[in-house]
């Protein structure tokens, strides 16, 4: 099993180094891919497994961001989190995104140690 997590897990960067070569389907760096989640255009994941990163949430969990105080959705006061990476995959879960905590390469070094492969 664990050689499968290893491929799928290459497979998946390979996919998003395409996508940040070409500047299409891929985010990467943690305000870039929560913006992704807040538009449901991510289709994979990856993070940097034990990666925790502070931010804030619409307390109706329609958004997130690294800042604020204000949701822009809908005007609310925004919650403070010690760990936005929780709730990052807890939306991703919700949007049918796949989850990959990267543990066997480390190519998310140069971008922020999370990123996305995008549906569009």
């Amino acid at each position: 099993m664990e050689k499968e997590d290893e491929r799928r897990e290459r497979e998946a960067l390979d996919r998003l180094a395409e996508g940040l070569g070409t500047g299409s389907r891929a985010a990467a760096g943690l305000d870039a891919v929560l913006e992704a989640l807040n538009e449901r255009r991510v289709e994979i994941l990856l993070f940097e497994q034990g990666l925790k990163a502070p931010g804030v949430v619409c307390p109706n969990g329609d958004w997130l961001g690294s800042e604020g105080s204000t949701c822009p959705i809908d005007g609310a006061q925004l919650e403070q989190r010690d760990d936005i990476i929780e709730t990052a995959v807890q939306l991703a879960i919700t949007q049918s995104a796949e989850v990959l905590p990267v543990r066997y390469h480390d190519n998310l070094d140069g971008h922020g140690s999370i990123a996305a492969v995008l549906r569009f």
